[in-house]
């Protein structure tokens, strides 16, 4: 999800104009003159009229599929690894099954993405189909620890699960602004982070909720005095999450503060869904604890 924040800011999405391969190669190129002569024409006919060649983002956007397809055997083998414990860990392996599937879907949402020449709304799903899959490799991940966790009360889960609907909605806002921002940079040919300030009002005011939500809800957490390492790791991120966006929109949009941004999100969102998820007696059949 880093690498894939770090395409969107250095604006390396078009940098292999077709899918699976680039530019028409299995190993992309790194000079103009390995591509044929008429590629612009080429890619012009597939509704890439404004491509132009350049080598970094080329393998930018390459080594995010290459993550992808890391990402895809990694999972490919946790369906495998939870097969052979099906019996001992029920819930474990038609989840891993989900995983995959999503992960798949996830690889040719990506291909849909360059095919439609990074169409915003495009861009936003496969944001959120990629928190739908950390979501399950975090319970997954849930299910093979070796002891599981102290359950968090049914009113704290609540909490944590009102905190996590309106982190999402921030994050959705957040994609939704990026994408006017990119679309109405590129129609007036000024770089994103001048017009930063004009977008941010909602995304930044609704900031204020979430901190205020969560903060209530990680309050609750802390009362209970279980998964202390997780609430604090949670908290920090939520926090760091704040001032970063702060300074994003007082100095515009960085790229590096923007990928700090991403991945302080999905660290929240993963110690969430942990936490909310712990004690829910699907770890073991039986339902006992160890």
């Amino acid at each position: 999800m880093g690498i894939g924040a770090f395409v969107r800011v250095s604006g390396s999405g078009m940098g292999c104009p077709d899918w699976p391969k680039c530019f028409g190669q299995w190993v992309p190129p790194t000079e103009e003159s390995e591509l044929p002569l008429n590629w612009r024409e080429t890619y012009a006919a597939l509704g890439a009229d404004h491509l132009s060649f350049n080598a970094v983002r080329t393998w930018i956007e390459y080594t995010n599929r290459l993550f992808g397809v890391l990402t895809g055997l990694a999972v490919f083998g946790l369906a495998v690894a939870s097969f052979l414990e099906r019996k001992r860990n029920r819930m474990l392996f038609p989840l891993a099954i989900v995983a995959l599937v999503l992960t798949g879907y996830q690889g040719w949402l990506g291909a849909q993405v360059v095919g439609m020449n990074l169409a915003h709304s495009m861009v936003s799903i496969h944001l959120f189909m990629a928190y739908l899959v950390l979501g399950i490799l975090t319970v997954c991940l849930l299910l093979t620890a070796k002891r599981q966790p102290e359950a968090l009360t049914s009113n704290t889960r609540l909490a944590l699960a009102i905190f996590l609907g309106a982190l999402l909605l921030q994050i959705l806002m957040g994609a939704l602004v990026r994408g006017e921002i990119d679309q109405f940079a590129d129609a007036m040919g000024l770089p994103a982070e001048h017009l930063s300030k004009d977008y941010l009002p909602i995304h930044r005011s609704f900031s204020i909720i979430v901190f205020g939500i969560g903060t209530w809800a990680f309050f609750k957490w802390r009362e209970q005095k279980v998964m202390g390492g997780l609430l604090v790791l949670a908290a920090s991120c939520l926090l760091l999450q704040i001032i970063s966006g702060t300074v994003l929109n007082s100095l515009g949009l960085k790229g590096g503060l923007q990928i700090l941004h991403v991945v302080l999100a999905s660290s929240i969102f993963a110690a969430v869904i942990y936490a909310g998820a712990a004690g829910l007696a699907i770890a073991q059949p039986s339902g006992e604890k160890e």
